[in-house]
């Protein structure tokens, strides 16, 4: 049995993510591993962004439940409107119940981006990945990037 862990599986739209945090999540369901994956438009998804809110809307006839954890009411008092504390919560329930968490595109594509999007200042964008990363850090976060384009080569190191 292995360690738990938080798996951030990141990505352009159709670079692989949900087919490779599938496969992870399989693999590690074959070697006996206490292992769940989330992909962006699950309705029980543990971080909640407007992104992802927006994707759950498109995908189905459901509308989104409240901003938080999938099934929380707690909505936060913030001026992105979404708990400050979820990323806290999953690595501690990730490490509380023992569980590797797999989570598809909820870091780069969905947290920090759209601050991007909307214009946001740098400092918005760094106090972003800052807070995400201070609160990931108990499950001690393995992120995983897609390359931009699929069929692309990949640099190769040179030796001095």
């Amino acid at each position: 049995m292995g360690v738990a862990q938080l798996i951030l599986i990141e990505g352009m739209i159709g670079s692989g993510k949900t087919t490779i945090a599938m496969r992870v999540g399989d693999w590690l369901a074959r070697r006996g591993e206490n292992a769940r994956v989330f992909c962006e438009c699950a309705a029980d998804h543990p971080i909640r962004t407007r992104a992802e809110d927006r994707l759950r809307a498109a995908a189905g006839p459901q509308a989104p439940g409240p901003p938080g954890r999938a099934g929380d009411a707690t909505a936060a008092v913030s001026l992105r409107a979404y708990p400050a504390g979820q990323w806290r919560r999953l690595a501690e329930g990730c490490l509380r119940d023992g569980q590797t968490i797999i989570l598809e595109g909820s870091f780069l594509q969905n947290s920090v981006m759209p601050a991007f999007i909307d214009g946001a200042p740098v400092r918005t964008v760094t106090e972003i990945c800052t807070t995400i990363q201070r609160q990931a850090a108990p499950a001690e976060p393995l992120p995983s990037c897609r390359p931009l384009f699929p069929g692309a080569s990949r640099p190769r190191h040179r030796e001095p």
